[in-house]
């Protein structure tokens, strides 16, 4: 099984979509989880929404820190935005490979944060993590 961290700023929508559809599509191989280095205080319900649109099971989110897990060895460390690649980052164990996806955050980096562009956020964080189970970052 190959552990598998996303982080994004506010573990608020996209890290916690792919942490749900990694360890959705993963089945198994995979055990996903999510943080940012500036945990919102809650998640966008829009992000839930989406999940619940497209029938993945998304467990108990919470908007959480990446130093919860500053102890905790990973194969991968994913960052889905290109602001946070060069901050601190918590030296993870085991060295794992770190892995940038800029994907823009709804309703900041898009045009709006309409359903529609919730769902393209959802689609494109899906084509990565298929791309990512076929051994392609």
């Amino acid at each position: 099984m190959r552990d598998v961290l996303f982080v994004c700023s506010d573990n608020c929508c996209r890290s916690i979509m792919a942490e749900a559809l990694l360890n959705h599509l993963g089945k198994g191989k995979y055990n996903a989880f999510s943080a940012g280095c500036k945990p919102a205080t809650s998640i966008q319900p829009e992000t839930l929404e989406i999940l619940k649109r497209n029938y993945i099971p998304w467990g108990k989110p919470r908007s959480k820190s990446w130093n919860e897990y500053a102890a905790r060895p990973f194969n991968l460390v994913i960052s889905l935005c290109k602001d946070i690649s060069e901050e601190s980052w918590p030296i993870f164990p085991g060295k794992p490979q770190r892995i940038l996806w800029d994907i823009p955050r709804p309703g900041v980096d898009t045009e709006s944060k309409s359903d529609t562009t919730f769902e393209r956020v959802f689609q494109h964080i899906k084509e990565k993590i298929e791309k990512l189970m076929r051994g392609q970052y």
